[in-house]
């Protein structure tokens, strides 16, 4: 588990900001924005943080350099 993270999911709970915030904490839906600088081993960290602070749908969103396909 990522401390800092967890402690992150667990305020979105209880500090609603927004109407996007709110669905994001009703479905339970996570998106992870990484590129490849961020080793695999980090990830899977933070990914199962997110499964076990209840959050089962996750994303990964990578970054990708122009002309590559």
């Amino acid at each position: 588990m990522v401390p800092a993270i967890s402690d992150r999911l667990s305020q979105l709970e209880h500090n609603i900001i927004g109407i996007s915030t709110k669905a994001v904490v009703a479905g339970k839906e996570i998106t992870i924005l990484a590129d490849k600088t961020i080793p695999f081993k980090v990830l899977k960290k933070i990914m199962s943080t997110c499964t076990g602070s209840g959050y089962g749908k996750i994303s990964l969103a990578v970054t990708q350099k122009n002309g590559q396909s």
